[in-house]
């Protein structure tokens, strides 16, 4: 038995531990080294990484000779393409290094290796280098994406919200003062020589703030979603404790831009907003290499969008790391994808978690095999539920809806669009599946039964029972399900139903709502077989859904959908919750921002014979990013501008002025008012 380290995850003081490669001062980062273009800033008096990244801009993009929102009378004009040594390269380098080294790499008694601080920040050699492949690995040192997405975050909420962890201090104005061209943000100096800033645009007034420390307060997650942020706020004196990296992974990627949305300016919001959506593409379950490349290109532009607005001391080594995960991510995928070992003949992994459910019991016993009957679900109590009658109408819409949303079954569905207008010829062609669909069925089903073709469909042709077992909450697809009159009172929230739309028709869109009821439906053959249906109250996707550009989707309760059809497979339902936005805007006002939640469980089952195929239930929700035409396409510079710089004048050059760089639905009463 062998094993390999294929690579380390750690954050970034660990980084520097285990690589060998200082994680301070100006060469703080492993794969820009002396090429960051990174600075020492005067008043704040750290490494600054401001006004770095217009050098990897594509080469006509506007950001390189803005002159005025960046550092002042600086412009770039040639990219730069980082070199990329290879590990016989760095082995080059370090082979005479200790594998320890005495003191602080930046102390008074250490003794500097040659080029340390000015052409690397190699400090020692890493014993991994004895492992012999150590030097062919494509990757060594992963950076930890959950620590630089903590303290991203942290610099970004304590400075919007204004705390006295803010990174907009004093020190920071005088460096925008002294680097920029931004006479609003300088500071201002009375008669006593004492020096008091303006609040920039990027923080929020005191009204504001506290309306998101209430916010916070009362915001209700689902069960295993998140840990109660509220209690990390100070609703007295409107302050904050510490975040968890769990509590900041979530208010990243889902709750800053709802939090910030009407209370800062637009240019801040669209920043931070891509900025919180590429944390949430980056770490999605499944990693698509035409997003990472996309993204390697827009999280450049993002930060540059920033730049433009917070101060020089914003930018500390975390904020710049972020331009190289989607690198990093993308390598990982190529080599698994290149260089992986197929193991899918014997890797049997199950992860249970408080949301796991197994296999309904009242679905496992007969011989019917049909997709519907074999989806991993659970009661929210076992001895839960109460036995209700079903009318006529609900009982045709519930079983139309099972046999339309059957995997095996849309052959049939196309055999019935042909002949439905000759067999139907004086009805709407609208409401045809819905009125008569199931009984053609039936008839089809039965006729096949001579030569044994639709033998396995018999049991689902049949109609179900109309007496159905009524329940409050269920576990399915890794989530808690309740309803909304149960979850009332409660400290969760757990009834927000999210569908996916092209069911049938490509234009169709997604759905949201609210559920009411769960029904176990019963199907009888050679045993029962159990279909969990949800009933629920659905928002009008054409007048009730909104959907920004930034894919943030926003509901108006306001608008409910008018349809004969509540009931949906619980199989088919994903989890959201709804939450109102502590500022009250024009934009806002009524409506309940939509925030998807991810399944807590996973199944990675191999199938080796004893295994149905079936048992790969995990499906992978890709995440995507704005649309890049719609990134760029406001960005660039027209050719011509381009052509007329080459031939600028030599005068130009000389000046010394343009230098070069080198580089609440949280309410029960809103909620039970819809």
């Amino acid at each position: 038995m062998r094993a390999v380290l294929l690579w380390i995850v750690s954050d970034f003081p660990t980084y520097a531990m285990l690589s060998g490669w200082s994680t301070h001062d100006r060469l703080a980062c492993p794969y820009c080294s002396n090429y960051s273009g990174s600075f020492q800033l005067q008043f704040g008096g750290k490494a600054c990484w401001f006004d770095c990244h217009k050098q990897h801009l594509p080469t006509r993009h506007c950001f390189r000779k803005d002159k005025i929102n960046f550092r002042k009378n600086i412009a770039v004009k040639h990219e730069i393409h980082l070199p990329e040594p290879s590990g016989e390269e760095i082995w080059q380098t370090i082979q005479h290094f200790p594998t320890v080294y005495q003191g602080k790499p930046y102390g008074k008694g250490y003794k500097k290796p040659p080029g340390f601080g000015v052409t690397h920040n190699w400090v020692k050699r890493s014993i991994f280098w004895e492992l012999p492949y150590w030097h062919k690995l494509l990757i060594r040192h992963n950076l930890d994406v959950m620590h630089i997405e903590k303290n991203v975050f942290e610099n970004l909420f304590y400075t919007i919200m204004g705390t006295d962890n803010s990174k907009d201090n004093m020190k920071a104005r005088q460096d925008i003062e002294s680097l920029c061209d931004r006479p609003l943000l300088n500071p201002i100096c009375d008669s006593n020589g004492k020096m008091t800033k303006v609040r920039g645009d990027y923080t929020l007034q005191k009204d504001d703030a506290k309306n998101v420390c209430v916010w916070l307060k009362k915001l209700k997650f689902p069960d295993g979603y998140a840990s109660n942020i509220g209690s990390c706020v100070n609703i007295e004196k409107y302050s904050f404790y510490s975040f968890k990296s769990d509590d900041c992974h979530v208010f990243m990627q889902r709750l800053l831009p709802l939090a910030i949305r009407g209370s800062v300016s637009k240019e801040t919001y669209e920043a931070v907003t891509e900025l919180c959506m590429f944390f949430q593409v980056l770490c999605s379950k499944t990693l698509h290499i035409y997003d990472l490349v996309n993204m390697k290109r827009t999280i450049v532009q993002t930060v540059c969008k920033l730049e433009k607005i917070f101060p020089p001391g914003f930018f500390d080594s975390m904020e710049h790391l972020v331009i190289h995960l989607a690198d990093e991510a993308l390598l990982v995928v190529r080599c698994n994808t290149d260089g992986c070992i197929n193991m899918r003949g014997s890797l049997k992994l199950r992860h249970a978690t408080q949301n796991f459910a197994p296999q309904h019991p009242s679905s496992s016993g007969g011989d019917s095999q049909l997709s519907m009957f074999v989806v991993p679900s659970r009661r929210l109590y076992e001895k839960g539920g109460k036995r209700r009658h079903m009318d006529a109408e609900e009982h045709k819409k519930a079983h139309t809806y099972v046999i339309l949303n059957c995997e095996e079954v849309p052959p049939y569905v196309i055999e019935f669009d042909k002949v439905a207008p000759q067999l139907y010829p004086d009805e709407p062609t609208l409401f045809l599946k819905d009125d008569h669909f199931a009984d053609w069925f039936k008839t089809r089903v039965r006729m096949g039964l001579s030569d044994g073709s639709t033998r396995y469909l018999e049991i689902l042709a049949n109609k179900p029972s109309k007496y159905v077992q009524s329940h409050n909450g269920y576990f399915v697809n890794g989530y808690k399900f309740h309803t909304q009159m149960y979850g009332k009172g409660l400290v969760t929230n757990n009834y927000g139903v999210f569908v996916r739309g092209e069911a049938h028709i490509a234009e169709e869109s997604d759905y949201y709502g609210l559920l009411d009821e769960v029904i176990e439906l019963q199907y009888y053959g050679n045993g029962p077989h159990t279909v969990v249906l949800f009933n629920c109250t659905w928002f009008d996707n054409n007048r009730g859904v909104i959907v920004n550009k930034n894919k943030l989707v926003d509901v108006n309760p306001k608008y409910q959908l008018r349809s004969n059809d509540p009931f949906v497979l619980a199989s088919q339902a994903k989890q959201v919750f709804y939450t109102s936005y502590p500022a009250v805007t024009r934009d806002t006002k009524g409506l309940w921002a939509v925030v998807k939640t991810k399944a807590q469980h996973i199944y990675e089952v191999a199938n080796d014979g004893n295994t149905e195929a079936h048992e790969f239930l995990q499906i992978n929700e890709r995440f995507e990013l704005p649309n890049e035409a719609e990134v760029f396409e406001e960005e660039l510079f027209e050719e011509e501008e381009f052509k007329d710089d080459e031939h600028t004048s030599d005068d130009d050059d000389d000046d010394d002025d343009d230098q070069m760089v080198c580089s609440d639905p949280s309410s029960d009463e809103g909620t039970h008012d819809c």
